[in-house]
C-alpha cells in the first residue's frame, strides 16, 4: 500500500491596505470648519485633525489648506489598545506644547473604541485653544474623528 500524499497549502499573505483619505466637516456657530487626513495603515490608523476658517468642500482645497497651514507636531499622540478590558491604553506624547496636551487623551479614548493603534495629531492654532468655547471645539472634532474612522472600519 503506498502512503497517502500530503499536501501542503500556502497561502500568499495579503496586501496590505494603506490608503489616506481627506475629509472636511463646515463650521457651526460653535465651532470653526474641521479637517481630517486619515492615514490607514495595518491595524492602526495616522490621524490629522485640525481647524480651518474655509467651508469649502473641495477636496484639491482642503489638501492645499493642509498643506499650507497644518502643523503635525503641534500636539502629537500615540495610543495602543490594552489587551484587557480594565486596562488603559498604553500611550505616549510624542510631541506637544507646553500649553496643550488635547492628542494624548483622545488618542486614548480612539484606541479604546477601535481596538487599533492610534497616531493622533491635533492641530488647534493658539488663539483657539486659548478661547472658552475650546471644550466644544473639541467635542465636535472628536465626534467628526468617531465618525470617520467608523466609516474606515466599514471598508476594512
Amino acid at each position: 500500500m503506498s502512503e497517502p500524499q500530503q499536501h501542503t497549502l500556502r497561502s500568499e499573505p495579503a496586501e496590505p491596505k494603506i490608503g489616506v483619505s481627506v475629509h472636511h466637516f463646515p463650521g457651526t456657530s460653535l465651532a470653526p470648519a474641521i479637517i481630517v487626513q486619515v492615514t490607514h495603515l495595518q491595524d492602526s490608523y495616522m490621524v490629522w485633525a485640525g481647524t480651518t476658517e474655509s467651508n469649502s468642500d473641495a477636496e484639491a482645497d482642503v489638501v492645499a489648506q493642509i498643506e499650507q497651514r497644518g502643523r503635525l507636531t503641534r500636539d502629537w499622540a500615540c495610543a495602543m489598545p490594552s489587551i484587557r478590558e480594565l486596562m488603559p491604553p498604553a500611550s505616549t506624547s510624542l510631541f506637544r506644547s507646553a500649553s496643550s496636551d488635547i492628542a494624548l487623551p483622545m488618542s486614548q479614548r480612539l484606541a479604546r473604541r477601535f481596538k487599533k493603534q492610534i497616531v493622533l495629531s491635533v492641530d488647534l492654532p493658539p488663539p483657539l485653544s486659548s478661547l472658552s468655547n475650546q471644550g466644544q471645539v473639541l467635542l465636535e472634532m472628536e465626534k467628526r474623528l468617531i465618525e470617520v474612522l467608523r466609516a474606515a472600519e466599514q471598508t476594512d
